[in-house]
């Protein structure tokens, strides 16, 4: 809040807060079952960006078919896929909407690096040099 004798001062834009919480299950097989869900999404999420890298590698090797897209709805397809593949079939043992859902911090990592190499790379839109448009020479703007 800005101070009233000193006008000058500002207020901070944002607040940082940090809120920790901890889980007590309310007995030992409930642990467990946790443990065993967040070990299903540490595996998913492993294995889909190795999929991810090796479909990525394959689209640069031979440019055939569409560039694979990382986001939500294609690695939760894939994820279906992975759930019927009969060395997968564990998979199906735990909660669908919470194993999936984990794909979803991996789709938002991909976005976020990828506007970070659009900030870095060059303008998407050409920009003509100064004095070479029509105006520059003289000529009308039709």
């Amino acid at each position: 809040m800005p101070d009233a004798h000193h006008p000058t001062s500002e207020a901070p834009e944002t607040v940082h807060r940090t809120v920790r919480l901890r889980l007590y299950p309310g007995d030992a097989a409930t642990g467990i079952l946790l443990t065993a869900i967040a070990g299903a999404c540490r595996h998913v999420r492993n294995h889909m960006l190795a999929d991810q890298e090796r479909r990525y590698r394959l689209w640069q090797a031979y440019k055939i078919g569409p560039k694979p897209v990382p986001t939500f709805v294609t690695l939760g397809r894939r994820f279906t896929q992975l759930r019927h593949d009969p060395d997968h079939a564990w998979l199906k043992d735990y909660p669908f909407a919470s194993v999936r859902y984990s794909l979803k911090y991996l789709a938002d990592a991909y976005q976020r690096y990828f506007k970070i190499l659009v900030r870095a790379g060059l303008p998407s839109v050409p920009v003509p040099a100064r004095g070479t448009g029509a105006a520059a020479r003289g000529g009308a703007i039709p």
